[in-house]
């Protein structure tokens, strides 16, 4: 048996849950649009967000935590094939979500829950970015910008590497959540802040080499390029009556990487030093979760620990940490609670004042607490960190 036989033989079972989560990332969507362009009526358009927000979640509840790591795979050129596969399904579900927007015969309310529900799955365009974003090489800076102008979000590569993991878990981050902070209030201070910085931090970097803002060189209006490139082939095929479809899919697909990070580092803080500094990024600033079936289908992002321990390594090599904080179950139902901010403070609230051990100075708060978290804080006791 050669190297290579050997490699694939052990990487077998990966290979085949990684097609296995491709086939569901791409199939279900495309699914759901055959469907709706087939003449189905407004029960169609449920498919995608009762897939991914409530099958997707009762069945990591079911299955539970199941650690299922790769190993030794770090340089192993397949699962960024996967990626690259996974990309022009995704310019294609966008592609159908507006052409279906505007061509079928469905109430206005059907076809705006539609584009939001694939809005929602092309979210995991910046995902594949992000991944992209992280390494070294042409090839992977420009499988970056393209797959983030699928979505109109240039900007976050940009964004993410350069001020995301720099102030992670403080209050320059405008991607680090406080506690007691709803997600529609987070989303209007980070969607904001995602765009502000990334354009500003990427003018600073021509600016040092002696470049201007608006010059070519720069990655984000690349990436917005294609972005209109894409947008205004759609207008020219469909008509003006595109535009709001897709101006909705963006911002969709946009809230939903606002609901990532939401989740990534709500209420956690990292603790200023002595000298002012703030303290090194350890495991006790980030959520973590290794439901499996959601770890799948995105990449991996639950192992969220590892990732700013070491943010070069590839998605398929993470590991669990599970001395950290832990959230109760996988992002797809974390997504669910986090839009009923009532469920959501009273499931996380309390567990992120134990996640800290009742150290305020590890609390991302705005000013004193409040009675409640007070309370919380009082009450709060070891074990925090258990799974």
């Amino acid at each position: 048996m050669t190297a290579m036989q050997r490699e694939f033989s052990g990487n077998a079972l990966s290979y085949t849950l990684r097609s296995i989560t491709l086939l569901i990332n791409a199939g279900v969507p495309l699914l759901a649009l055959f469907i709706i362009l087939n003449g189905a009526s407004w029960w169609s358009v449920f498919m995608v967000p009762v897939f991914f927000l409530a099958i997707i979640p009762l069945v990591d509840l079911l299955v539970g935590e199941r650690c299922y790591e790769t190993g030794g795979q770090e340089e192993n050129l397949v699962f960024d094939l996967f990626l690259y596969a996974q990309m022009p399904f995704h310019l294609l579900i966008f592609v159908g979500a507006i052409y279906a927007a505007v061509t079928v015969d469905l109430p206005l309310w059907a076809r705006v829950l539609a584009v939001m529900g694939f809005g929602l799955v092309n979210g995991q365009c910046t995902l594949i970015g992000h991944e992209f974003a992280h390494k070294t090489g042409k090839l992977k800076r420009i499988s970056a910008q393209v797959s983030l102008a699928i979505v109109g979000m240039g900007h976050f590569m940009v964004e993410h590497v350069k001020g995301h993991h720099v102030f992670v878990a403080t209050p320059e981050d405008c991607a680090s959540a406080r506690l007691g902070e709803s997600i529609y209030a987070f989303a209007l201070r980070d969607m904001k802040g995602e765009v502000w910085g990334g354009n500003t931090r990427e003018a600073e970097r021509l600016r040092k080499q002696g470049a201007n803002a608006l010059s070519l060189r720069n990655r984000i209006l690349q990436s917005y390029a294609l972005t209109a490139v894409i947008a205004a082939a759609l207008i020219f095929v469909l008509g003006w009556a595109a535009l709001p479809w897709i101006v909705l899919h963006h911002v969709s697909a946009s809230f939903t990487l606002t609901l990532f990070t939401y989740i990534e580092h709500y209420g956690l803080l990292r603790a200023r030093m002595p000298n002012g500094r703030y303290e090194p990024v350890q495991r006790i600033h980030t959520w973590n979760t290794d439901a499996m079936v959601s770890n799948m289908l995105l990449l991996n992002v639950q192992r969220h620990s590892d990732h700013h321990a070491k943010p070069m390594k590839p998605y398929q090599s993470l590991r669990d940490e599970d001395n950290g904080p832990r959230l109760p179950t996988g992002y797809f139902g974390m997504i669910v609670l986090a839009l009923l901010p009532p469920l959501w403070r009273y499931v996380m609230d309390a567990r992120t004042v134990e996640a800290v051990e009742g150290n305020t100075k590890r609390l991302h708060l705005v000013g004193a607490p409040n009675r409640r978290i007070s309370r919380l804080i009082s009450e709060a006791d070891l074990g925090a960190f258990s799974k």
